[in-house]
């Protein structure tokens, strides 16, 4: 028997927060609570599957 894997939540970086929480709002149906100012955001599924987008500045 193959072992079973799975996971409820993914980590994605990005440079443009508000672009990405619009995407997976809009677009895939994700629930955010984020104030638009914070440099991390938490969003999920009615299921509980989250992803979290943490800001990331180019140097």
């Amino acid at each position: 028997m193959a072992a079973e894997f799975n996971f409820n939540t993914v980590g994605l970086f990005t440079t443009d927060n508000a672009r990405m929480v619009a995407f997976y709002r809009d677009i895939m149906g994700l629930e955010a609570d984020w104030n638009g100012v914070e440099p991390d955001v938490r969003m999920s599924d009615p299921e509980g599957n989250m992803i979290e987008i943490h800001s990331f500045t180019k140097d």
